[in-house]
């Protein structure tokens, strides 16, 4: 089960700063990460409200399926199950044959604290 909360951080640099004097690691350094949003040409999992994801990062490529999602409080919650696989490319071409073809892509970058 995944709980997220969204927060808009108008000085990113200011809290990064800040984040070790509160006892924060950084893990990962800023990296690039990208992103594919796979669905069936029926748009199944859209309709149902679910993800199916594949995600290159680190070195490491991970797919993700995320269920439904429902809000209380501010916090958006569902299930997400996720695994990492050897390559997203191979990944990609194994879904596409099952019939799920990316319909979004979008690319960020990533830093990890604890």
């Amino acid at each position: 089960m995944e709980h997220e909360i969204t927060l808009p951080v108008p000085a990113l640099d200011e809290v990064r700063s800040r984040l070790p004097s509160l006892g924060a690691v950084r893990r990962t350094p800023l990296t690039d990460e990208e992103n594919w949003v796979l669905d069936d040409a029926g748009a199944t999992l859209a309709h149902g409200a679910a993800l199916l994801r594949v995600r290159q990062y680190g070195g490491v490529a991970r797919l993700t399926y995320k269920g439904r999602a429902s809000f209380l409080g501010g916090v958006k919650s569902r299930d997400e199950l996720e695994c990492v696989v050897g390559d997203a490319a191979t990944v990609l071409a194994i879904l596409e044959r099952l019939g799920f073809l990316p319909v979004r892509r979008y690319q960020k970058r990533r830093e990890e604290w604890e």
